[in-house]
Parts: C-alpha cells; structure tokens; sequence
C-alpha cells in the first residue's frame, strides 16, 4: 500500500432534521499493488470520472447523525449475519464488507474510521493494537 490513505477534508451538510459528514480520503489502497492499480484506474476513470487521482483515486464515504443516531449508511465495520454482527478487524482474511448499521449518538461519541483497505467506522474500536491519529470536527 502507498500509504496515502488518510483523510484530506470533511464536508458537513446541514438540513432541519440531520447533520451528513461526507469523509474525503486521499485513495483507498487495496493490499496487492496490481489490483491496487487496476482498482484505482476503474475507479476514477469509470465509476467516479472527476474524483482526484493524485495519490491514485479519492475515497468518499459518508455518516449521518440524526434523531439521536448515527447512520453508517455502507460503511459500518460490522459483519452481520443470521442477527448476529461482530466487529471487522484489520487480521480478518476475507474482503472487508460494507454493513449498514447504527450506533447511539452523544456529544462525547468518537468514530473510529479504519485506514486500511475499505474505510470502514464504528463507534467501537476494532482495532486496538493500531496506531491512532486523532482528529476532531464539532458534530454540532
């Protein structure tokens, strides 16, 4: 992975009744550099025409707070089958997968966004042996 994987703005989206933050990362990386490449090119090129391409094709993903919830609209880092959901961990040997889910909101809530392949969150830590950047944008 070349590392450039990190968050590069936040856009937060206001109504009357929710609050969206649209999370930008520079690229998402998959861990072998040929699909890496490929996945990249398809990405920006096909699927996305018009996201940045500088580190090798811009990541969006997105949460919504609303009605004392946070919505993980295909970005939950949860595996969820049969009513049973378990947290997603760097070390799983399967392709990380996009869940729905929701998670209480409150004012000392913190979103854990994984910077690995998929830029999967939760208000959970699913990988505590991973190094942390914090970062901080008001939810209000």
């Amino acid at each position: 992975m070349d590392g450039h994987n990190g968050i590069s703005k936040i856009v937060v989206m206001y109504t009357s009744t929710k609050v969206t933050y649209e999370i930008h990362f520079y690229d998402e990386d998959h861990p072998d550099p040929a699909i890496d490449a490929s996945y990249d090119w398809t990405r920006c090129h096909i699927l996305y025409p018009g996201r940045d391409d500088t580190y090798g094709c811009e990541d969006i993903e997105s949460i919504t707070v609303e009605g004392g919830t946070i919505k993980f609209a295909g970005t939950w880092s949860n595996i969820c089958a049969n009513g049973v959901c378990v947290e997603q961990t760097y070390a799983m040997q399967m392709w990380p997968q996009h869940e729905t889910g929701e998670r209480p909101y409150s004012n000392s809530v913190a979103i854990y966004v994984s910077n690995v392949w998929d830029h999967l969150m939760d208000t959970v830590d699913s990988n505590p042996d991973m190094d942390k950047n914090w970062g901080y944008t008001s939810w209000t």
